[in-house]
């Protein structure tokens, strides 16, 4: 019970804090703006371009905004990740996480999964689309998603770990986004009214 009744005030939080942001972005009052849920649960402005998207995990809150559709993922490390990632990894992500030892696999692991959610999230599809179904490569500090044995090269990706144990990714579908300057906003619920007051200044 009590982790559904925090989820659910995360999951409000969040919200207020995206009305808040979109506000400041588009210079509106944050009652004026207008949050719709798309058929795959992405929430939406009718009538704008402007893309945005929130996620959640322990402590942390964290969304971006974005000329461009955009998506993010926060999560937690996990532990006996192994079976998971053979059900919904590629055969090259299952082998990039044994690579790294038993040390360093929830970890791997982690970066993998929030690179998929915020991947599904970007394009709007929710898991409609099998996880397997596309597979993202590491190489030097570049992350490409190939579908197919194909790489597709109009998503970009930003990958970095937040605290000691919860990792964020952020997928943009764009030709050229300068993503390291991506409007990000990450805000640990402890720090939250400090934020807020600062938002108000």
């Amino acid at each position: 019970h009590y982790v559904h009744v925090a989820d659910q005030k995360r999951f409000l939080v969040g919200h207020s804090m995206l009305r808040i942001l979109l506000s400041r972005y588009l210079a509106r009052e944050p009652d004026d703006i207008i949050l719709l849920n798309s058929k795959h649960g992405k929430l939406y402005m009718p009538q704008s371009n402007v893309s945005f998207n929130i996620s959640h995990s322990g402590n942390w809150i964290v969304c971006t905004v974005s000329e461009s559709p955009v998506g993010i993922d926060v999560e937690g490390e996990t532990s006996d990740v192994i079976p998971i990632a053979q059900k919904f990894f590629s055969e090259y992500e299952n082998e990039y996480i044994r690579s790294g030892g038993l040390n360093n696999q929830d970890e791997m692991f982690c970066k993998i999964w929030t690179l998929k959610e915020s991947y599904l999230k970007c394009i709007g599809k929710g898991l409609t689309i099998p996880l397997n179904s596309f597979s993202f490569e590491f190489h030097k500090d570049e992350i490409l998603l190939y579908k197919d044995n194909v790489r597709i090269s109009d998503f970009f990706f930003m990958n970095k770990k937040i605290d000691n144990d919860h990792y964020l990714s952020v997928c943009v579908n764009a030709d050229k986004p300068d993503i390291e300057n991506l409007d990000i906003t990450m805000v640990s619920v402890e720090n939250l009214l400090l934020w807020k007051e600062n938002m108000f200044r």
